[in-house]
C-alpha cells in the first residue's frame, strides 16, 4: 500500500454534481477546492497519483505541493510523487476533486 492511513480533508464538500462513477458506484459529492481547502496525504514509497476532477471550465488548475498542474481534457491530473507528505490545494475556480488513485 503506497498511502499510509488515508487522506485528511480540510474544507467543504459540494453536493448535487453530475454523477460520476468509481468502481461501479455512482457519486454526486466532491471536495470543493476553495482558498482554504487542502487535502493532505502521505505516501510510503514513490507513487503515481491520479486525481479526478469535476471541472466546469477548460484549462483549470490545481496545486500539488505548491506546483501548479493543468487539469487535462479528461478531467485528470497524473503525477509521480516521492515518498512523503503531500498537499493538494486550489489554483483555479470551479474545481471539484472527486477522487484520487494512488499506485505504488
Amino acid at each position: 500500500n503506497a498511502v499510509s492511513a488515508g487522506a485528511s480533508v480540510t474544507g467543504n464538500y459540494t453536493t448535487g454534481l453530475a454523477a460520476y462513477t468509481v468502481d461501479g458506484k455512482s457519486y454526486t459529492t466532491a471536495v470543493k477546492m476553495e482558498s482554504s481547502t487542502s487535502v493532505t496525504f502521505t505516501t510510503t514509497a514513490t507513487a503515481k497519483v491520479t486525481l479526478v476532477f469535476h471541472s466546469t471550465t477548460s484549462g483549470t488548475k490545481v496545486k500539488i505541493d505548491d506546483t501548479s498542474y493543468t487539469i487535462s481534457a479528461d478531467k485528470t491530473v497524473t503525477v509521480e510523487l516521492a515518498a512523503g507528505t503531500h498537499k493538494i490545494t486550489k489554483d483555479s475556480t470551479k474545481v471539484f476533486l472527486c477522487y484520487a488513485i494512488v499506485e505504488a
